[in-house]
């Protein structure tokens, strides 16, 4: 469910979530690995040339990074044919994890083609033509944290604030983005709901509550408006 604000930025209080996750045994089935080897052009001894028996990391990991996070790129982009195919004004929203950092391991880069990390034993230098931002109309930015402001968790990237005002080193402008907040995180504490979201409307072109459940519970309509009008209203 959206809503087009007076200034043209979207609200959103739902959208589609997807996520990939390994399975218990990584995927390393058949049919996997003989696509990895027609992908990669490498030979694969035994499933520890990828992930070690302890659970480190193999030989050829950084390549078998690169195969699932291209291989989810391949599938968003079909969706987005398909989707453009029935009708072009039709958007493709994708929510992921704001913390880019960890999502090679569940194959979302979820940034631009212009972004570009530094060849390591997690990305080829290759790696960059996985981004799939380009396929998007519009990323939620899911900024799901317990912290607001960066001065309450320095050091570290998880706070709201950090994650709607860095998205752009990734994303490149290749979409459009939207803050979301864990409002289950906040409960009835208004001010870090009303900051949750004004940061985001500041920082991004929409806001995205997760969800709708938790912000009828702990009736936190009063405290998104409020994070609204300091965004909106002079």
């Amino acid at each position: 469910m959206k809503c087009q604000n007076k200034i043209g930025k979207k609200v959103s209080s739902r959208i589609l979530a997807w996520e990939s996750s390994f399975s218990a045994n990584y995927g390393f089935g058949d049919a996997t690995i003989s696509a990895f080897k027609a992908y990669s052009g490498k030979t694969v001894n035994s499933n520890n040339d990828i992930i070690t028996a302890t659970g480190g990391i193999g030989p050829i990991y950084k390549d078998w990074i690169e195969f699932r996070s291209m291989a989810v790129t391949n599938l968003i982009t079909n969706i987005r044919t398909k989707v453009k195919s029935i009708n072009p004004k039709l958007e493709l929203h994708l929510w992921a994890s704001a913390d880019w950092a960890s999502r090679y391991s569940v194959g979302q880069n979820w940034a631009s083609k212009n972004y570009k990390p530094t060849p390591s034993g997690i990305y080829t230098d290759t790696y960059s033509k996985t981004g799939f931002a380009d396929q998007l109309d519009v990323f939620s930015l899911g900024a799901y944290t317990d912290n607001i402001f960066i001065s309450e968790n320095p050091g570290s990237v998880w706070s709201v604030e950090n994650f709607v005002t860095t998205y752009d080193k990734f994303t490149k402008g290749d979409c459009k983005v939207y803050g979301s907040f864990a409002s289950y995180a906040y409960g009835t504490t208004a001010s870090k709901v009303s900051d949750a979201v004004y940061l985001s409307l500041k920082n991004t072109e929409g806001v995205m509550a997760f969800e709708i459940s938790h912000v009828i519970n702990n009736n936190q309509w009063g405290a998104i408006k409020a994070g609204i009008d300091r965004v909106y209203k002079k």
